[in-house]
Formats: structure tokens, sequence, C-alpha cells
């Protein structure tokens, strides 16, 4: 794809350089000051689309924190609290199991770190 592009830029480049040629002296001032526009327009372009993507990538992070509470306090409500005596823990996860089953949570990832 970039060989498109560049290709693209060089007829650009050379269609300008003709154009000039053939143009009187008030006439390239004044396509001088229409191409440091557009370059201008680029950049402001350039510009929002980098804000409006930062935008969504923090919106999306905040969603997510804010899906991962709601989980968490979800969970908490359905959840017993683990026990410390180890014989009862085969039975703690089967609930737990039960739970997700009931709730068809099938999709869980932990994240350690």
């Amino acid at each position: 794809m970039k060989g498109w592009f560049s290709l693209l830029d060089d007829l650009m480049t050379k269609y300008d350089e003709i154009l000039l040629s053939c143009l009187g002296r008030e006439c390239r001032l004044e396509y001088e000051k229409l191409a440091v526009e557009r370059a201008r327009l680029k950049q402001e372009d350039e510009l929002k689309q980098a804000e409006i993507e930062a935008n969504l990538r923090a919106d999306n992070n905040e969603l997510g924190l804010r899906l991962l509470k709601r989980y968490g306090e979800t969970l908490a409500l359905i959840l017993v609290p683990q026990t410390d005596d180890v014989t009862e823990l085969p039975a703690y996860f089967r609930s737990v199991e039960m739970q997700f089953d009931k709730f068809k949570i099938t999709d869980i990832q932990i994240f350690i770190g």
C-alpha cells in the first residue's frame, strides 16, 4: 500500500511543479498560500483524529473499570466467603461452579500482576 501512496504523492508533486511553471507571479503566490492552508488543515485534522482516538481509549478504559467493579460487587453478593477449613474447600468450589453455571458465566480470565 505504501507504494501507491508514494506514487500518488510523486504525481501530485510533479503536477504542482508543472502548474507552478505555467502560472504567473500573482497566481503562484495564491497557489502557495493555498498549499500552506492545505498543510495547516491536514495537521489540524490529524490532531483532531488523535484527540478522538485518545478520548475513545479513555472511555473504553473507564467502561472496563465500571464493568469490573459491577461484576465484582455482583460476585460478592452471590458467593459465600471462602472458608479457612481445608476440608470444606471442595464444597466451596462446587458452590462457586454451580453459581457460575446458574448465571451462565463461561469465560473467566484471571490477571495476576
